[in-house]
């Protein structure tokens, strides 16, 4: 039970990180070097990109955790509504 649980706090800091990455040193923040200018082109975007999901409502599979894949002989799911993200039982 305390490696399940282990496994699921894995899985929800892995899920908390689904965000676009900060920006680094080397790259100027947003706010800062750019200007609100209409008439700029939005940038483009690579057709290899996968869009962020709009809610992580749902029922998911822990595949794996921080790249590596969960290599165990149970299963990991979680649930997910608009406010709270669990796992049986609960």
């Amino acid at each position: 039970m305390r490696r399940l649980c282990l496994a699921a706090m894995l899985a929800l800091s892995a899920l908390a990180g689904c965000s676009a990455p900060a920006p680094t040193a080397s790259e100027p923040s947003p706010s800062v070097s750019r200007t609100a200018d209409a008439s700029a082109p939005a940038p483009a975007v690579p057709a290899s990109a996968v869009p962020a999901p709009k809610s992580l409502a749902g029922q998911w599979r822990v595949a794996g955790i921080d790249g590596a894949p969960l290599n165990e002989p149970y299963g990991l799911a979680l649930s997910a509504d608009a406010a709270t993200i669990w796992w049986e039982p609960r």
